[in-house]
């Protein structure tokens, strides 16, 4: 193998390498937002999911409201206190984007557990996060039935 050929070898596999490993922290960054934010909203605690938007953030309901987090405690709270107990679960989360902004779609199950009865929920996610001074914030979710 002449010099030039290993060097270009090298060159490419550092590449690989390297652009792998951009690729997978920008997403388990953006993925642990995303899980935090459920988890919030799993546990009522509005204050949480609220320090998880960027302060343009809209979040798409079921019913076609757009909620900015100003309005999260007065839609959600009465829904959340009839409800019970709350558990999400996350699958399939798929991501695209770069090192600024990246688009999170996957699926969750809300199981509510109230009067000893658990229900579940099957939704589509699509959520858009940004990466504000150096931080994951969730800009844009929107949620559909499954």
């Amino acid at each position: 193998m002449t010099r030039s050929k290993l060097f270009g070898t090298v060159v490419l596999l550092g590449v690989i390498i390297f652009g792998a490993g951009c690729q997978k922290q920008p997403t388990a960054a953006a993925e642990s937002v995303i899980r935090e934010f459920h988890q919030a909203f799993d546990q009522k605690d509005m204050a949480a999911l609220k320090a998880l938007c960027h302060t343009d953030m809209f979040w798409y309901t079921l019913n076609g409201k757009a909620l900015p987090p100003g309005a999260f405690d007065q839609f959600f709270m009465p829904m959340l206190r009839s409800w019970g107990d709350v558990r999400t679960v996350l699958k399939d989360v798929q991501f695209q984007g770069d090192g600024t902004l990246m688009t999170a779609r996957y699926k969750s199950t809300i199981h509510i557990i109230s009067h000893g009865r658990t229900t579940p929920l099957n939704n589509l996610h699509t959520m858009i996060l940004i990466k504000s001074e150096g931080v994951w914030k969730i800009w844009q979710h929107h949620m559909s039935k499954e």
